[in-house]
């Protein structure tokens, strides 16, 4: 990232200045002009980025998706300078194709490329695998996804659906043990657990909305076919591009 790089080529060159000039101490005081450089650079490209997602957040709301996909785009020039945003504009653009347009195909490069993905990306590429029968390569996305968001109860869930799918019940019953293991109070993990241990039919609608976005199953009859965007993957979170 431009940021960062200039900001650490500024502190080192004022650390070099203040140790040539005064010694050890002042070099280290010097050295302090980095992160200052650094919160203003971020500082510069903030307007612009809130911009972005309030254009988007239009978008999204009026159902137009290509354009919101389009505005994603034209963002990644600000990711050059505020780190994280590219992986952010990644994972919004793979939930866009993905949940609003049904192209996992076309969602699947760009939810790789997010390095830090939400339970939303991570849930999406790993059902668009399954979708595909790609289901080793969906094995490892989800035992990815639960290592690194274990307090994720969708996750858990919906790794453990596809498995049950497939006939792999004894698979389905160890996921969901070690789902339960890091959420021993979450409902929607126990009634699953129950009713794959009396071979009954699993209901995932606890889930919501996250569940339906995955498309492994379809939406209620009362309820619109695409997900809304006020899908969690379509909010803003944090500093995120949403």
């Amino acid at each position: 990232m431009l940021s960062v790089a200039i900001a650490i080529t500024a502190a080192v060159a004022a650390f070099v200045a203040g140790l040539l000039e005064f010694g050890w101490g002042s070099g280290l005081l010097w050295a302090l002009v980095g992160p200052i450089v650094f919160v203003l650079l971020m500082r510069r490209t903030r307007k612009p980025v809130e911009a972005g997602r309030v254009e988007i957040e239009k978008h999204l709301t009026a159902r137009r998706f290509e354009r919101a996909i389009e505005r994603l785009e034209g963002m990644r020039g600000l990711a050059r300078w505020q780190p994280l945003l590219g992986s952010q504009i990644d994972e919004q653009i793979g939930a866009i194709r993905y949940a609003a347009l049904d192209d996992p195909a076309g969602a699947r490069p760009h939810l790789e490329r997010a390095r830090w993905k939400g339970v939303e990306g991570w849930g999406m590429l790993g059902a668009g695998l399954y979708r595909r029968g790609q289901f080793d390569e969906m094995q490892k996305v989800f035992e990815r996804a639960t290592k690194r968001h274990p307090k994720e109860a969708l996750l858990w869930g919906a790794y453990a659906w596809c498995r049950l799918s497939k006939g792999a019940r004894a698979e389905a019953l160890d996921i969901l043990a070690r789902g339960r293991k890091r959420l021993p109070s979450d409902e929607r993990l126990r009634r699953m657990q129950l009713a794959v241990q009396n071979g009954k039919r699993v209901h995932m609608k606890a889930f919501g909305n996250d569940w339906y976005a995955l498309r492994l199953e379809r939406m209620p009859e009362v309820a619109p076919n695409a997900p809304s965007p006020s899908h969690p993957a379509f909010r803003r979170r944090g500093g995120r591009a949403r």
